[in-house]
Parts: structure tokens; C-alpha cells; sequence
């Protein structure tokens, strides 16, 4: 009887709990991205040194830890390379060294294709102007185990001015459910 009277209530606490999250789906503007300029070449950004700053926020977008990347690609054939990186983590006080290698995929239309793949997982994605676009599965920074891999949105904005200034930005979802983020800011 109880469950009768509050039926109604019930079903619209649900409802109310579920229209946020179906409206937050979003997804990347391609046709903005393709307008906004400098256009992004990735094949020469990742080429050389690069220096980052990374910080990786908890689903609530609180501070979980801050870090250092040092990253030094070598340019192996033009569309494919290497880097290796150097991260050093300041609240854990731990260095880590990874691999990461990445390919370029040119088709007749000059659209590009890239793929990352590194230790924590392999992304891949397309090129839209001044924005790389990349999805797949990744181990989530900052996780209470090592095994926890999640759905991951990496977007790269090749930012205004200099043309070594990169803002990146990591979602990471576990079964639909936003799990946290990584912004790193990219430069020489």
C-alpha cells in the first residue's frame, strides 16, 4: 500500500535523476572545430621535447594529484613515432617512465587518423581542424586499483599563439558514469 501512494513519487525521482544524465551525453562539435584556427598538424608537435603540467581531478573536480611530463618524441617515418616520458607525480612523491607510440593515417581527402598506445591503453581518433579527437579504454589515473580501466574522451586543442602550446583534456567514464578528468597544458 505504502509503495502504491509513493509509486508516483518514486518514479519521479528516477526520472529527474535520469533526464541530467541523458542530457549531459554531448558529444564534439566537429563543424566548430573545423573553423576554429590554427589549424593542428600532431606530426610536428610530436616531435622533439615536449613539457607538460597535469593535473587529474576526481568526478567531482577535486584535486587527486598534480605532475610534471617530460615528453621526447622521436620522429621515426614522417606519420608514426615514439615518445618517452617522464612523469614525475608531487602529492605521491613517484616518478613513472612509459612509452607511448603514436601513428598518423592519411587518406585521399587529407583526413587524418591517429592512434596512441601506451601502457594504460590505446586511443584512437581523427584530426578536426584544430582539435584531435581520440576514444577508447585506459587505465583512470588515481584509481584505488591499478587494474581500473574505464571509457575514456581525449581531446587535443592546438591553442592560439604559439604553435607548441596544447591544452588536453581526458573524460573518463566507467559504465556511463563520469569517473574523472585529466587536463594537462602542453608547451616547449
Amino acid at each position: 500500500m505504502i509503495f502504491e501512494k509513493n509509486k508516483r513519487i518514486l518514479w519521479c525521482a528516477f526520472v529527474s535523476l535520469l533526464l541530467p544524465v541523458l542530457a549531459g551525453c554531448g558529444g564534439v562539435d566537429t563543424h566548430h572545430a573545423l573553423t576554429l584556427r590554427p589549424p593542428f598538424d600532431p606530426t610536428l608537435w610530436l616531435r622533439g621535447q615536449l613539457k607538460g603540467t597535469m593535473l587529474i581531478l576526481d568526478r567531482n573536480g577535486n584535486l587527486r594529484e598534480s605532475a610534471d611530463i617530460i615528453r621526447n618524441c622521436d620522429d621515426l617515418h614522417g606519420q608514426q613515432g615514439t615518445c618517452t616520458e617522464s612523469i614525475h607525480y608531487y602529492y605521491n612523491n613517484r616518478n613513472l617512465n612509459r612509452e607511448l607510440q603514436w601513428m598518423a593515417h592519411y587518406t585521399d581527402q587529407e583526413f587524418a587518423t591517429f592512434t596512441f598506445k601506451d601502457d594504460a591503453g590505446t586511443v584512437k581518433g581523427n584530426l578536426y581542424g584544430s582539435l584531435l579527437h581520440l576514444s577508447g579504454d585506459r587505465q583512470i589515473p588515481a584509481a584505488e586499483s591499478d587494474s581500473d580501466t574505464g571509457t575514456v574522451d581525449v581531446r587535443i586543442y592546438r591553442l592560439p599563439g604559439d604553435a607548441d602550446r596544447v591544452f588536453e583534456v581526458i573524460e573518463y567514464t566507467m559504465w556511463g558514469v563520469h569517473m574523472g578528468r585529466v587536463e594537462i597544458y602542453w608547451q616547449r
